[in-house]
């Protein structure tokens, strides 16, 4: 067995240590979100801010692009560094995400009513339009219980990021496989 085999192997078992991991402790699995949002803002800034002095060699960009990459940098930077900024944005997280499910939540509502009057008339597409409904006000109900307790789509927002961790550790090891 090669060492690249093995330390493939061992970075996809870490991996799904990992995800496991954050499956059994999804709050503060989800509480990292702040944190990472932070770091993406600054290396957001700093790919923005390189992009600007390259254009600026060969057109005419506004100065607007560069501010719009300091203060992507100041912020990031402030996240990072407060932890009540990375909570805040953690809970601001949940509730826009909230608001996100009761609105696929209403789509998904409307597109029954549109798939049960197709039904009606053509009774072959559509059969199963009870099902988007169904669907639709169970999301809408999920969206007002994390409104009303964000803790509750906190969690199941961080088991979903450690069962998708274990799919990387899975396809890590796949690749591991291959060698």
């Amino acid at each position: 067995m090669s060492i690249k085999k093995i330390l493939i192997t061992l970075l996809g078992i870490l991996t799904i240590a990992m995800g496991v991991y954050s499956m059994v402790t999804p709050i503060e699995t989800y509480m990292s979100i702040g944190y990472i949002v932070g770091v993406s803002m600054i290396f957001e800034a700093i790919g923005s801010m390189n992009l600007y002095f390259e254009y600026k060699k060969y057109t005419d960009i506004t100065g607007w692009y560069l501010v719009n990459a300091i203060l992507s940098l100041i912020f990031g930077i402030i996240i990072i560094l407060s932890l009540a900024t990375q909570v805040m944005v953690d809970i601001a997280i949940a509730y826009i995400v909230a608001a996100w499910i009761i609105m696929l939540g209403i789509f998904r509502i409307n597109i029954a009513v549109k798939l049960k009057k197709i039904y009606n008339t053509v009774n072959i597409v559509g059969k199963n339009w009870w099902l988007v409904l169904l669907l639709g006000i169970l999301m809408i109900l999920f969206g007002i219980l994390s409104l009303i307790n964000p803790t509750a789509l906190m969690v199941a927002i961080g088991i979903l990021m450690g069962l998708i961790i274990i799919i990387i550790g899975i396809s890590i090891l796949t690749y591991a496989s291959l060698w």
